[in-house]
């Protein structure tokens, strides 16, 4: 049940680098858990609308990840997980110069609907 949120300016990726990206992330990151948890949203920032450090930006991607199910108890869970994440991403990133960011949250299980590892996995708005 994790999400991904990325913020990306227009154009930077193809739809195949999209794809790729999004199956990196669910198959090098979240290989354990069944596909269809995995939600990915690319959200377009338009050119001329992407700042860091109050300059404008054509080459910065900020990845914002809520893990909604798995929590990474100690440090170096928690390394090794970022290190796993920032290896997938590093095709789009590292690798063709473009500065990113990463940020994760480990949410309360409690706080979601339906609960994690309940008898429904549908949300009824009855």
């Amino acid at each position: 049940m994790p999400l991904h949120r990325i913020f990306v300016p227009r154009d930077l990726y193809s739809e195949q680098d999209k794809q790729a990206m999004t199956t990196a992330i669910t198959e090098k990151v979240y290989g354990r858990i069944p596909a269809f948890y995995v939600v990915v949203l690319f959200i377009t920032v338009e050119k001329g609308d992407y700042y860091v450090g109050a300059k404008q930006r054509d080459n910065f991607v900020r990845f914002a990840v809520e893990n909604m199910a798995r929590y990474h108890e100690g440090e170096k869970l928690k390394r090794q997980f970022i290190d796993r994440y920032e290896k997938a991403l590093a095709p789009w990133t590292k690798d063709r110069g473009i500065d990113w960011e990463v940020q994760i949250e480990e949410c309360n299980v409690s706080q979601r609907h339906p609960r994690f590892r309940s008898r429904s996995d549908l949300h009824s708005s009855e």
